[in-house]
């Protein structure tokens, strides 16, 4: 059980509340941020906590029945910290959190803890974000250990798969640039592709310069001559010129792991184990 500062119990206690909720998160690149529901800036350990105009939350609850506690915060995109294309790069997805009250009018109480966990995965819809914040329950639901399926289950390049993707021989990586950007496609130059229609597919092509240095995406098609369709568009403006690296993709089948990698030995899947249609079917009578 909880225990806070007697002075900053009696403000809960008292007829006015000079309360204001803290959120401080953690991204994944190690970036720091904090935002408080009050009208004003509050600096809290050596951290600037922005006045979050438009911030809502929905009720936390806590159980003693091992249930995974989440809530969901919603926000207008005003704050300068927060931007769209930062959203939807995924910069914020998975970040850790805390949320704490504090005494705004004598910080030296102390804080009431609330929460803490990690973010899930952010959505961008009408200049706003949504986003689920999961507590630390939710580390108990993750599944351990794997199901059968047909299809492989690692991933190329893994220390499972075992195929290497930069630097081996033969080569699964290129090097190139940006040639043709449109509505829907890429189109690549200088990689030396002699590659079958779809090489690149489920794949990744990661750019490392321009606006987009350091981000992936999924390649979903790809064709003989360089151009790329991608599963999600870049967050960023692509241009003629930026620079790239591009894997080779795997669908996760066992002809695929033996015809295009050599790697049937490393295969993860079970493509012969009989589907639910042949355990559900029943015997005919003679």
């Amino acid at each position: 059980m909880q225990t806070i500062d007697s002075d900053l119990q009696a403000v809960y206690d008292g007829e006015v509340a000079t309360l204001a909720r803290c959120i401080l998160i953690t991204r994944v690149d190690g970036e720091v941020y904090g935002f408080t529901s009050l009208d004003r800036d509050l600096v809290i350990g050596g951290v600037t906590y922005e006045t979050a105009r438009g911030f809502m939350t929905t009720d936390i609850g806590t159980g003693n029945n091992l249930d995974v506690d989440s809530s969901e915060v919603t926000g207008a995109l005003h704050s300068e910290s927060i931007t769209e294309d930062d959203l939807r790069a995924g910069l914020w997805d998975y970040a850790a959190f805390r949320v704490f009250e504090v005494n705004y009018e004598d910080l030296t109480m102390g804080e009431r803890k609330l929460r803490k966990g990690r973010l899930g995965q952010v959505r961008v819809e009408r200049n706003a974000f949504h986003v689920e914040t999961l507590g630390l329950m939710q580390q108990l639901s993750t599944s351990i250990g794997s199901l059968t399926s047909p299809g492989c289950r690692n991933q190329l390049g893994d220390a499972r798969c075992g195929v290497v993707l930069n630097g081996g021989s033969p080569a699964y990586t290129f090097l190139g640039t940006i040639t043709l950007v449109d509505a829907d496609t890429i189109t690549l130059e200088d990689t030396g592709l002699t590659q079958v229609s779809n090489y690149f597919q489920n794949g990744l092509i990661t750019f490392d310069s321009g606006a987009n240095d350091g981000i992936a995406r999924e390649v979903k098609s790809s064709t003989a001559l360089g151009v790329v369709v991608l599963q999600l568009p870049f967050p960023y403006v692509v241009q003629v010129g930026d620079t790239f690296s591009i894997a080779a993709g795997c669908n996760k089948r066992l002809e695929t792991c033996r015809d295009k990698f050599a790697n049937v030995v490393n295969f993860n899947g079970e493509p012969y184990l009989p589907g639910n249609d042949k355990m559900l079917q029943q015997g005919r009578r003679s």
